[in-house]
């Protein structure tokens, strides 16, 4: 997680900045929301997290990258999730990204893209891929079981 300590002093600013009392996690991923624009024509653009920061728009792998990296930072592990899913009614695939974060002991799915911090994954996957960013480069990361070691539930 080193490698996101530069990002350690917004992330408290973040927190201090936040009257709301709900947990970190919550905090970091409601000013992701409010401050990164979803616009569709970064689709295939590749960003640094500090482009994202800059530019200010991005698709879902930019908003988790970007989560993840402000996450890691106070040390709370993250991982990025890619998901597959078919949509048999229109008979079309789409993919989405968002976080696994680490929290009590259990990984919950986060997506600052959508807004959604209740710990439920934010699409029906066919397919799940998760990835772990080490120096802008993604790694599978194995032994995770997605009925024991992830929480569907909401974590306070």
């Amino acid at each position: 997680m080193k490698e996101y300590e530069k990002y350690k002093n917004l992330t408290l600013e973040i927190l201090k900045n936040s009257k709301e009392k709900k947990p970190k996690y919550y905090k970091i991923g409601k000013w992701i929301k409010q401050n990164i624009k979803y616009d569709k024509s970064y689709l295939q653009t590749k960003m640094t997290i500090d482009e994202i920061l800059n530019i200010k728009k991005g698709v879902c792998v930019h908003f988790t990258k970007l989560y993840n990296a402000l996450l890691m930072s106070i040390g709370i592990p993250a991982l990025h999730v890619v998901s597959h899913y078919y949509e048999e009614n229109k008979h079309i695939s789409t993919g989405h990204a968002f976080t696994l974060a680490k929290i009590k002991n259990k990984w919950i799915p986060l997506d600052a893209t959508n807004g959604n911090f209740y710990g439920i994954i934010p699409c029906t996957n066919v397919s799940i891929g998760i990835t772990k960013h080490i120096g802008g480069n993604q790694s599978p990361l194995l032994n995770i079981d997605l009925m024991k070691d992830i929480n569907l539930i909401p974590v306070d």
